[in-house]
């Protein structure tokens, strides 16, 4: 809303009850980004697949293989791409577009059932050393990610779009990139910024007034400090501790 030349982004909202899921889907979302943007560059031969959790319910799921999906708009074209993976391997991975409506395979690689190389199935509707990369590619990383590795244009089109336009707000999870729930509370921090969130809050009606960001002072526990000291942190932790002692206060209107 608004006149001129502004325009809103366009958002997908996830919404429901407690316990209903809406974390784990964004949880999954940010283990897929993760795995499509680093299994090729910062994992070595031989090591697991750090951001695959499989369900823990029963023995048959801890070992069972996990899968992601996701459809997309690449130059006003539908894709689709797709992984199979354990903690230790990429078993399938496909990608696939739409042009004109119609299926078309861009690759496709399989694992064999004892777990050689498998099967490479490529296309003509990619271009670049498409063997090169299957050779280069190994049992614990994506196709995808190891031929952006390799500077394959075609590829790293698709590689791009994980890595620069799937975005996300999630305040359950540190990651290097989203590192936690401290994006509105650092935002908070600008007063034009501020007012434009204050603004929001209150046309949703939920009794909220004014809102103002706190610094803690305190320090942090034993299990934070450990995860903000670790590898995947590494350059960014004095700013990660700064951010977590931000927290957002709000003052709400007297019934």
């Amino acid at each position: 809303p608004g006149s001129g030349d502004e325009r809103a982004r366009r958002w997908c909202v996830t919404y429901g009850p407690n316990a209903s899921g809406k974390t784990n889907l964004l949880l999954e979302v940010d283990a897929m980004r993760k795995i499509v943007a680093d299994s090729a560059s910062t994992q070595q031969r031989g090591d697991d697949i750090a951001w695959i959790e499989p369900f823990r319910c029963t023995e048959e799921a801890r070992n069972a293989p996990t899968t992601f999906r996701v459809s997309f708009i690449l130059n006003d074209v539908e894709h689709e791409y797709e992984f199979k993976a354990t903690r230790t391997e990429i078993l399938e991975e496909g990608l696939y577009s739409y042009p004109k409506g119609r299926r078309r395979r861009i690759y496709k690689r399989e694992r064999n059932s004892n777990h050689t190389d498998g099967e490479f199935e490529k296309s003509p509707h990619f271009g670049g050393q498409k063997e090169q990369i299957w050779q280069a590619t190994r049992a614990n990383a994506l196709y995808l990610s190891t031929a952006a590795q390799l500077n394959n244009e075609d590829l790293s089109q698709v590689y791009d779009w994980f890595r620069n336009t799937l975005t996300y707000l999630t305040g359950r999870r540190m990651t290097a990139d989203h590192p936690g729930s401290t994006y509105t509370a650092r935002a908070c921090e600008d007063k034009e910024t501020r007012k434009e969130i204050l603004t929001l809050l209150k046309s949703a009606d939920v009794g909220i007034q004014d809102l103002y960001v706190e610094k803690e002072s305190s320090d942090f526990p034993e299990s934070i400090l450990e995860i903000v000291e670790s590898e995947e942190f590494k350059g960014k932790r004095q700013q990660i501790k700064e951010d977590l002692r931000r927290t957002i206060r709000f003052q709400h209107t007297e019934n």
